[in-house]
């Protein structure tokens, strides 16, 4: 049943009604051609999860589905469903530059899912009947249930991951809904309110739509901070556990990280905290030398090596590898970097880190959900792995537990449609014993954000670790 919505969609996808751009089914398959030849030299994971014939075959497949002309959105969402098949969350594609400098508007409303319904957090448009709570059953006749679907099949994840996925289709699902069918002057819903009658209402587009930057999780109250928020790092109190902190990291590439680091551990060292939280929901990854340095601060040993390697190819000299300067030059750097070994993965590079000051050997709770990614996912994967005495709570991280393709961005550009394929040729290995299965970071003591935890702002994570501590520790 599922299936059958997608082709509707899809074909839709395709029709006049969506996108008025098209090109030649010749001209598509030149692309096609073009990008799999570029992403099988070039990417460091392309056959990781999926085979060459089944790539093949998906190509084929959709190939043998088009007509003499083929819509430029069509076209877009295969390749994004090509990517979400592939397995590589660093993997996305991007509308031609003429297109992509477009100013678009797009819904004033932001949604919270649970499973495949679609609820209101919060919606802009003045006047509007609709209300926090209130359950959203069609958008343009369209099924929460149906949309929701076609969204998760273009989303790009890290191996077999899915809370990754549900996160973002959730987070976006403004964006994605844009993405599929198009720029919307208005669109139609039939919701059900809170006192359970149905009603109809138009949503009106809007080109100042207010960003939340985290419609998940409430942000934390910064008056509580012992340090930060800054760089992306702040420290708090743990509630109800006595000597408890909680170290919040929203990404890795926050300015001025390496200061307020040294100045939070040292005073963990001197409030003598024993139970520390590391709280890495939300955080999308970033520097992965930054990553290293926070592992540093827990880390028994006397020296850790980052590990990152590509196939055996000069894609940073090639033009058709669309890059910068420093890139390109960081990848040159590479090459000549000593401390380098052959493997199965690929032309292996080391970077070695030393032991920190200040550091923290008690026991570590890290949370994670599926928004917690790349270098923040990796974080927890070497940790967890390398480390007595920690736990992680939450959901199954975003990012794959034993790497990712996620080293040096670039792109190629397809000869006829000019989207851009954006991809990384390096792949991270967190560390050379933890086998890959396609997941991310399993949790210990699992955590449930349901609806109603959501939508009063409640944070049932922070509230199990607390308990968890209280009741095992000691």
């Amino acid at each position: 049943m599922r299936i059958s919505w997608l082709i509707l969609i899809v074909f839709l996808l395709g029709s006049g009604k969506v996108c008025s751009q098209k090109i030649s089914r010749d001209m598509a398959e030149k692309d096609l051609m073009y990008m799999d030849k570029y992403l099988g030299k070039w990417h460091p994971s392309y056959h990781r999860y999926t085979t060459r014939s089944y790539k093949d075959s998906l190509i084929n497949d959709w190939l043998g589905r088009q007509q003499d002309s083929v819509g430029l959105r069509a076209l877009r969402y295969f390749l994004n469903t090509f990517v979400h098949e592939m397995g590589c969350g660093h993997t996305s594609i991007g509308l031609p530059a003429s297109i992509a400098k477009t100013k678009v508007k797009a819904m004033p409303i932001l949604f919270f899912t649970e499973g495949d319904r679609l609820f209101v957090r919060r919606c802009d448009q003045v006047d509007s009947p609709l209300q926090p709570g209130d359950e959203i059953l069609t958008l343009n006749g369209y099924t929460a249930l149906q949309l929701l679907d076609t969204f998760r099949q273009m989303i790009p994840k890290d191996g077999y991951n899915a809370t990754h996925v549900d996160m973002r289709a959730e987070k976006f699902f403004h964006y994605f809904f844009n993405h599929v069918f198009g720029p919307q002057d208005s669109v139609s819903l039939l919701f059900t309110s809170a006192d359970g009658s149905r009603m109809n209402t138009t949503l009106y587009g809007s080109y100042d739509l207010s960003k939340a930057e985290d419609l998940v999780h409430q942000k934390a109250d910064t008056t509580l901070c012992v340090f930060g928020p800054e760089g992306g790092m702040s420290l708090q109190p743990l509630p109800g556990v006595e000597n408890g902190a909680v170290l919040k990291i929203t990404s890795f590439s926050g300015g001025g990280q390496k200061k307020v680091r040294k100045k939070i551990f040292r005073y963990l060292r001197e409030k003598n905290i024993q139970h520390l939280v590391l709280d890495l929901r939300g955080n999308g990854g970033g520097n992965v030398f930054r990553g290293n340095a926070l592992i540093a601060q827990f880390d028994r040993r006397p020296v850790t090596g980052v590990h990152f390697g590509k196939k055996v190819h000069t894609a940073i000299f090639c033009p058709k590898f669309k890059t910068g300067f420093g890139n390109r030059l960081s990848g040159f750097s590479f090459m000549l970097n000593p401390m380098s070994y052959p493997s199965r993965k690929g032309w292996m590079h080391i970077f070695p880190f030393f032991r920190k000051s200040n550091r923290y050997d008690g026991p570590l709770y890290i949370m994670t959900d599926g928004a917690t990614f790349s270098m923040a996912s990796s974080v927890t994967s070497k940790l967890r792995f390398n480390r007595k005495k920690t736990y992680v709570f939450g959901e199954e991280s975003g990012g794959g537990a034993a790497g990712s393709g996620g080293m040096l961005q670039g792109a190629i550009e397809l000869p006829t449609s000019k989207m851009r394929v954006t991809f990384n040729i390096y792949w991270y290995q967190i560390d050379k014993d933890i086998p890959d299965v396609g997941r991310g970071v399993i949790p210990d003591i699992p955590v449930t954000y349901d609806l109603e935890s959501k939508q009063k702002g409640e944070d049932p994570g922070i509230q199990k670790v607390s308990e968890w501590i209280l009741l095992n520790a000691g």
